[in-house]
């Protein structure tokens, strides 16, 4: 992962095995949405605890899928080199690239969760009742959009500037899906305060599925926009 570039370039390629994993990503996010949407609204505290690792693993596994990060230094470089040399032609690729997926995945649910938890308390949602379903809400946000986004810009601290001043960064692939995911829970957002007394309104059933289905829609819809302009470019 680069400490410090004027430009990333994405290690996100579009390609048919690219798109085939979106549309297989976005599948499976959405199924499993709609299985367990009975049991989300029956029981919302039960059902995002038990969705949790399967969201995890999906995006886990989308990192997986692409070419490992740039080693971080010259020496790291080095490195790799060497244990390729001595372990095989794509030994060393592997491991760092599965080693880069569980730290971000780690990165995203450690940090990830208590910061959207505290974002998403000041915004509205009920501190002294439903904070577990808060949190949760918090945990699947940052499996849904961290792990992927932490995975592309790794610790470039210039851009997790530029993504707290709401500019794109890595590719924008990810960026994009993070816009969608948040754009869609706010929408969901609305369905909570009407006066229908529905199942469906409990805390945080309509903000999770807007969430979820806006970063399904952004994220398959950047595959195809940013990565037809880039084939342009090239």
């Amino acid at each position: 992962m680069p400490a410090t570039q004027s430009h990333i370039i994405s290690p996100y390629p579009t390609s048919i095995p690219a798109l085939a994993f979106t549309v297989f990503r976005s599948a499976s996010l959405l199924a499993l949405l709609s299985s367990t949407f009975s049991q989300l609204t029956a029981d919302p505290k039960t059902t995002l605890l038990k969705n949790l690792p399967i969201v995890a693993a999906v995006q886990l596994i989308a990192t997986l899928q692409h070419p490992s990060p740039p080693p971080s230094s010259t020496k790291s470089k080095k490195k790799g080199k060497a244990k390729t040399e001595a372990s095989g032609p794509n030994a060393g690729s592997i491991q760092r690239s599965l080693s880069s997926s569980l730290l971000s995945l780690t990165l995203s649910l450690l940090i990830g969760t208590p910061l959207l938890t505290l974002c998403t308390i000041l915004l509205g949602a009920p501190l002294t009742t439903h904070f577990f379903e808060t949190v949760l809400l918090s945990a699947h946000f940052a499996a849904l959009a961290g792990v992927s986004l932490v995975y592309e810009v790794g610790i470039d601290g210039s851009q997790w500037n530029r993504l707290l001043e709401g500019r794109k960064v890595g590719g924008g692939k990810e960026w994009i899906g993070m816009i969608g995911m948040i754009i869609g829970g706010w929408a969901g957002a609305a369905g909570i305060p009407l006066d229908w007394d529905r199942e469906w309104q409990k805390w945080p059933v309509t903000i999770l599925t807007g969430g979820y289905v806006g970063y399904v829609v952004a994220r398959s819809a950047a595959e195809l926009v940013v990565g037809k302009g880039k084939a342009r470019k090239e």
